[in-house]
């Protein structure tokens, strides 16, 4: 099965579907969990809103690049946009009880970093990564499974042998 692993989508909201879409076959094709597709898509529908709205400044003409990179600790989304980028350590806490303003601000990227368990700015901030450690829960899965079957192997043996 050939699965793209990046896909370009023009800079409006109307395109969320087609993002839905990407998430939903590198999920399956990596065979991510409920879970974590979950985190994955809340994630990359965040990015790619802020993407939109805030980097492209809803220019419909500019797109939007998503990529998923599969490396040894799990999945790495980078989401681009043409923008001119930003600082992210400007974008205020959400959280931040002192903060005098009715304002929305940082509420995407709040919801980013707690949903991921890694997530970085480059380009001066039009790229955000965001990483999802999927790869060693499922290695440590795979090597629990792999020592029961082992071990069940080993006593089927066992059994085999005394009823001989």
């Amino acid at each position: 099965m050939d699965i793209p692993h990046s896909v370009i989508l023009r800079s409006q909201l109307t395109e969320q579907p087609l993002l839905e879409n990407f998430v939903d076959r590198i999920c399956d094709f990596y065979n991510i969990g409920n879970t974590y597709f979950g985190h994955i898509l809340l994630s990359l529908t965040e990015a790619f809103e802020n993407a939109v709205i805030h980097g492209n400044r809803q220019q419909g003409n500019k797109t939007v690049t998503i990529t998923a990179i599969n490396t040894k600790r799990g999945l790495r989304f980078s989401i681009s946009d043409q923008g001119n980028g930003f600082n992210p350590a400007s974008v205020p806490d959400p959280t931040n009880p002192d903060l005098e303003t009715d304002d929305q601000s940082g509420r995407g990227l709040f919801t980013i970093t707690l949903l991921a368990d890694e997530v970085s700015f480059s380009d001066q901030g039009s790229t955000i990564n965001i990483s999802f450690y999927v790869s060693s829960m499922n290695r440590e899965l795979s090597s629990m499974r792999a020592e029961k079957l082992q071990s069940y192997l080993c006593n089927e043996r066992i059994i085999q042998n005394k009823e001989q």
